[in-house]
């Protein structure tokens, strides 16, 4: 049952998985606070390291948090679904102008979704450039920049670009790459260096192919699920 400790001893992997547990059970619910690295490890029969490193483990999973106050249940257990199909019904395309998709998922949580913007003329990355046909050494593209938030919980950062009035949308195209956050995105979201995000880079096109719009969504990997689904045949 050890890596290295006597018979009966229980790894970090163990007592991990007995408080992932305890959590999905509700044994240790929302915002609870949890037992110590002591008591975990009187409770296993094992060393304080251990304990500590079956939290650490926990905290990089995004289900715990660590404070100076103690080790806590994350505030949202209960993963947020992006449904990557019927979010593109016509009626939803204009998600940018309308960001409640996810609301509803919030407050079944008991959670208030809050949204922070800003709309401004930025000179976007080269790439995005490109796809726009636009100038990538001028501000030649409008950005809308968002911030979703489930009480003061950052679960979103999205930014979208666009170099003239949206015409309307033929094809939606979606790249998704799970990778380390940036600096910038442990900030914004409230993350640690050993956790990881979903990218999601969503290009809109007209009829005739050309880009109309590009969008950036980064999503805590420990708090989110994609859902797709097609329907078969003809």
């Amino acid at each position: 049952m050890t890596e290295d400790g006597p018979r009966g001893r229980a790894n970090f992997r163990l007592i991990a998985d007995q408080v992932r547990n305890r959590i999905a059970t509700g044994s240790y619910p929302p915002s609870s606070r949890l037992p110590t690295e002591d008591e975990l490890a009187e409770e296993f029969d094992t060393n304080r390291g251990t304990a500590a490193q079956s939290l650490r483990l926990l905290v990089g999973l995004g289900l715990v948090t660590k404070s100076r106050r103690g080790t806590f249940v994350h505030r949202i257990v209960t993963k947020i679904t992006r449904d990557g199909v019927t979010r593109f019904a016509r009626s939803q395309l204009e998600e940018e102008q309308n960001p409640s998709a996810f609301d509803s998922q919030i407050r079944e949580l008991g959670m208030t979704p809050t949204y922070v913007t800003e709309t401004r003329h930025v000179q976007p990355p080269a790439w995005v450039a490109d796809l726009l046909k636009v100038d990538a050494h001028t501000e030649s593209t409008l950005a809308l920049r968002r911030r979703a938030l489930a009480d003061d919980v950052p679960i979103e950062l999205a930014t979208s670009y666009r170099a003239e009035l949206d015409h309307p949308q033929s094809t939606i195209t979606e790249d998704i790459e799970i990778r380390t956050p940036t600096a910038e995105e442990i900030a914004a979201l409230d993350m640690t260096e050993d956790q990881r995000v979903i990218e999601i880079i969503r290009i809109a096109r007209a009829e005739d192919g050309r880009a109309l719009r590009v969008t950036i969504h980064i999503l805590p990997s420990h708090l989110w699920r994609l859902s797709y689904s097609w329907r078969v045949g003809p």
